[in-house]
Order: C-alpha cells, then sequence, then structure tokens
C-alpha cells in the first residue's frame, strides 16, 4: 500500500505544468509586456532624440568656432570640417551665418532632422532653439560651404524695406580742416533717424562740437533733416498732400521721398519739387 502511495506522488511530481498553469503564466506575461514594452520603445526613442539634439549642438559649437577662425584667415569653411570637428555621424545642411555668428544650421541623422535658429524669438519660421523632425526634409547630402563668412545682416527703417546707412558725421578725433558730408541715405544718431538732403561743408570746430541733431532743422537743403517718425505716406500720385510736415516719409512708384520743407501743410508733391528729398 505504501508503495502504491509513494509511485503515485512521484508520478504527480514528475507530472510539471498542467495545461491550465502554462495558460494563466502566458496571460501574466502578456499583461506585463503589454504595460512595459510602450514605456520602453518611448523611453528608447525620447533617448534617440535627445541624442541627436545633443549632437546639433556639438554642430553648432564646431560651426561657429570655425566661423570665428574663418574671419581671420579668410577660408571657407565646409560642411565636412564641421562634421569632423563636431565628432557626429550625420549631415550638416542649410547653415546660414549673420554678423559673424552661426544663426541657422540644420542636422540630419536619418530618420531624424534638427533645425537650430539662434534668434527663434523673433523669427518667424521657429518658435525653438531647436526644432525637431521625424522626417528628413533637406535633401542634402552634407556637402558644401557656409555661405557668406562674414556678411553682416543689414538694418533697415523700422516699418519700411529701405536700408540705414552708417553715419556719415565723420570722426572727430580725424578732422582738423573743413569737411564736407555728401547727401545720404537714412542714418541713426542716438535713437534719432536723419538724413542729409544735400552735402555739407562744415569746420573742424564745428564737426568737434556738434552733431546731426546740432544741424537739424537748418532749412532746405541745409543740414540735417530728422524724420518726423509718422507713419509712412503710400502715395497714390494724386491724393491731397496738405498738412505734411517736415520729416514725413513719403513712398511713390517704389521710391521713397522725405519731406524737407519747413512750410508745413503747403501740400507740394515729389513730383519735380524740390521740398521732397528722394533718397538714394
Amino acid at each position: 500500500m505504501q508503495q502504491k502511495i509513494k509511485h503515485s506522488n512521484m508520478k504527480r511530481k514528475n507530472a510539471g505544468f498542467t495545461l491550465v498553469e502554462l495558460i494563466v503564466v502566458l496571460v501574466i506575461l502578456g499583461i506585463l509586456c503589454a504595460i512595459m514594452v510602450p514605456s520602453l520603445v518611448g523611453w528608447i526613442e525620447k533617448s534617440k532624440k535627445h541624442g541627436v539634439i545633443l549632437e546639433t549642438r556639438y554642430a553648432v559649437t564646431a560651426a561657429q568656432s570655425l566661423q570665428i577662425e574663418t574671419v581671420v584667415s579668410g577660408e571657407k569653411v565646409t560642411y565636412e570640417a564641421i562634421q569632423e570637428l563636431a565628432g557626429v555621424k550625420g549631415t550638416v545642411t542649410n547653415t546660414e551665418v549673420a554678423d559673424d555668428l552661426v544663426v541657422h544650421l540644420t542636422y540630419v541623422r536619418k530618420p531624424y532632422t534638427v533645425t537650430y535658429c539662434r534668434n527663434y524669438d523673433t523669427c518667424g519660421h521657429h518658435t525653438e532653439m531647436y526644432t525637431f523632425s521625424d522626417n528628413n526634409e533637406s535633401g542634402e547630402d552634407g556637402e558644401g560651404t557656409l555661405p557668406k563668412p562674414s556678411e553682416p545682416t543689414q538694418p533697415l527703417y523700422p516699418g519700411t524695406d529701405i536700408p540705414l546707412q552708417d553715419n556719415p558725421w565723420p570722426d572727430k578725433g580725424s578732422v582738423s580742416g573743413s569737411v564736407t558730408i555728401p547727401a545720404s541715405g537714412i542714418f541713426e544718431y542716438e535713437g534719432s533717424y536723419y538724413v542729409f538732403p544735400a552735402p555739407v561743408t562744415l569746420d573742424g570746430e564745428s564737426v568737434q562740437k556738434w552733431n546731426p541733431e546740432h544741424i537739424n532743422n537748418w532749412g532746405t537743403g541745409n543740414g540735417t533733416v530728422k524724420l518726423s517718425g509718422k507713419d509712412l505716406i503710400e502715395w497714390d500720385g494724386t491724393a491731397s498732400l496738405v498738412g505734411t510736415d517736415f520729416g514725413d516719409l513719403l513712398k511713390w512708384n517704389n521710391d521713397y521721398y522725405v519731406y524737407t520743407n519747413h512750410s508745413n501743410g503747403a501740400g507740394s508733391t515729389p513730383q519735380g519739387d524740390k521740398a521732397w528729398y528722394k533718397l538714394p
């Protein structure tokens, strides 16, 4: 009797798992996989994106370092040189430089694309410094050079496409005799905007003591004209200009004019009237 009991116990021990037990185990494993796999995949994807953005930062730093060197050497900076210095595996494309600063750079490491924008807060195309994309839309192969190695961005008169020129007022330390300041476009001086509508000759003492503000409003064709700061007049060639003030800015036929007459409200037009100075 005891041998039968022992034999039965041994058979039960060697029988293994039942089908029901295996099914229960598989269900538990399936539930665990359903919970853990998406999180794991998401973590891996997030880690890859972080790595690509980090490589983009390396590329931007390398591009800026090489750009500073090229100001002195005059040599062109290639995308390959940027990639080598940064030690990245992806490709650098679509790089833009302004005032010797790298303002845009695109880094591609398939299937990811990251675009760097230095002035993202004022840029009309980007809202973040690093814009991430899952699709490689650049179409570039990483070959090329940095455009315009040292070309400053031309500042504009506010609200227009008129480029500002450098202040033509002579350097006070370099003038001893008389000097003639030529007619000019719009320039900025201490937060205000002026033009020289005609050449003005000044002696050395005047240059030392005065500035563009001192000789403002000397009269038509003399001294500077300080722009009034009023809204640009979009003139159609027929509307009345009565009430125009000294220093008002007008646009007509894609040309810009500044009113230089002290007789405010005279209503003269740019059509051959010398009171309107046409900007160069």
